[in-house]
């Protein structure tokens, strides 16, 4: 009978991971050495805060996705700032959409956003009680039909477009499930991680997930940083030789990023054939060729070139500046309006409400408390603010932490009831990362943020309470062979 108490690695008065004093001691030294460069509070804060993050999120032998969901956007608010000190410049100096000050005031405020977002879900998190070791139970699974379930939900994924249509507003569940294959890639890779097996199928999933993902954006990225949050979830040792590794794969993946920034624009003009629309009309196999064609013609000193491109892209804080100079100058704060769209929006499931009108392109409220104009839905473009920047709209500098407050509730929420209600612990850790995963990015509107965390999390919840339970037994047969 397998073991639901788990506490391997856990203290049941401690279940929070406290950062070593190495951790602590390089994260103070660097910020010591922040108050060097020309952007001192600003680059001390940045650092000091990691630690704080850590501690705060991350729950010892757990999946760290809250924990990633807000790093992830620390580097969103902070690659600007690092990139300004490495160019010896005031961060003010590198602002496209607003002036300096507005700039510097962006970055602060998203620091202190994003500490109140982990406190919000420090709060939720820390009534979960001791934690339960991912490991119980993982070595009865079948590595071999961990592989063919995720296969056949990649086909699921893959033939989903072409008859969503045909199920109308129920396709605002087809499509969320989908979202289970993360699930399989989860339980997959952190099978093959702990066992030290089955190392082949993990690897041909990562380069599915790699070639799928070459598309209109830089969906390729996706599969590398999800494995970076089970590889943590593993508890690898870190070693001299991790780190290393650690750093090959960060700097590769940069130089992906380079290679995507320097092809982009003329890969996106082959897959919409001149529409200037965000649409793919070639077939997969002609995609790939020619996604490999501009790329091979790619030379290292271009993609050098191109990595201060990455940062300026990662960078999302211009737009939240912007907003700083034209609200409420020249236009009002809403009163609480946007979030009050996006409560109502999640509210009203087309499937109950099928009439509901389409959500129009993200530009058109960028352009309206911004005072910049941008391509629109017109030209197949979609430009955000961010949903800090949309508290900021709603309810002034210091109402808009308290939205902020009640996400990071939320995600903590969602952690607790999948971690909470799972039969086998590393099954619920599998649903926590994958629906969760959506909530890292700086850049979303609440709108699409709520909804489209919430929608997954009730299709997720239900598949896991209903589905998981019939598959389980044919999953955890783990007479069949498998060959690393």
């Amino acid at each position: 009978m397998l073991s639901r108490t788990g506490k391997r690695g856990a203290s049941p008065s401690q279940p929070f991971v406290v950062p070593s004093t190495t951790v602590v001691g390089v994260f103070v030294g660097a910020a010591l050495l922040g108050l060097l460069t020309p952007n001192p509070l600003l680059t001390a804060g940045a650092l000091l805060l990691v630690p704080v993050l850590i501690r705060l999120l991350w729950r010892r032998g757990e999946t760290p996705i809250l924990l990633f969901a807000v790093l992830y956007q620390w580097l969103q608010v902070t690659t600007r700032l690092f990139y300004a000190d490495i160019q010896g410049v005031p961060l003010g100096t590198l602002a496209s959409h607003a002036p300096p000050a507005q700039v510097r005031e962006a970055t602060g405020l998203g620091m202190i956003g994003l500490l109140i977002l982990a406190g919000g879900a420090h709060l939720i998190l820390r009534h979960l009680g001791p934690s339960r070791s991912l490991s119980d139970g993982i070595k009865e699974f079948s590595i071999w039909r961990l592989f063919l379930l995720y296969l056949a939900l990649v086909a699921y994924e893959q033939f989903l477009p072409a008859f969503a249509g045909l199920f109308g507003p129920l396709s605002e569940i087809l499509v969320p499930a989908a979202q289970t294959k993360w699930v399989l890639f989860f339980l997959l890779g952190y099978a093959c991680i702990r066992r030290r097996e089955g190392y082949s199928y993990l690897a041909v999933a990562v380069a599915i997930e790699f070639v799928l993902g070459i598309g209109y954006f830089a969906g390729f990225k996706t599969v590398f940083l999800f494995l970076a949050v089970i590889v943590f979830a593993a508890q690898v040792k870190v070693s001299g030789r991790m780190i290393a590794v650690a750093a090959v794969f960060a700097g590769g993946l940069l130089i992906l990023g380079s290679i995507w920034m320097t092809i982009r624009n003329e890969y996106r003009a082959f897959l919409n054939q001149g529409t200037n629309q965000q649409v793919v009309r070639v077939s997969r196999m002609e995609r790939l060729q020619k996604a490999y064609t501009l790329a091979s013609n790619v030379s290292l000193r271009e993609a050098v070139q191109n990595v201060e491109a990455v940062a300026v892209r990662l960078s999302y804080v211009d737009l939240f500046a912007a907003t700083l100079d034209y609200v409420p100058e020249q236009r009002s704060h809403s009163e609480g309006g946007l979030w009050g769209q996006a409560v109502q929006h999640v509210l009203m499931p087309r499937l109950l409400f099928p009439g509901k009108a389409i959500l129009p392109s993200d530009s058109e409220l960028t352009m309206k408390y911004t005072g910049i104009h941008f391509a629109s839905g017109a030209q197949g473009t979609s430009v955000s603010m961010g949903y800090m920047a949309e508290s900021y709209i709603d309810f002034g500098r210091y109402g808009m932490y308290f939205p902020i407050l009640l996400l990071g509730a939320g995600w903590g929420a969602i952690y607790c009831f999948f971690v909470s209600r799972a039969t086998i612990n590393v099954i619920g850790h599998g649903f926590a990362t994958a629906v969760l995963f959506n909530a890292s990015r700086f850049e979303m509107t609440s709108l699409k943020l709520v909804g489209g965390v919430l929608t997954a999390f009730i299709v997720l919840a239900l598949i896991q309470t209903y589905v998981v339970p019939q598959f389980l037994p044919w999953l955890m047969d783990d007479s069949t062979h498998v060959e690393s």
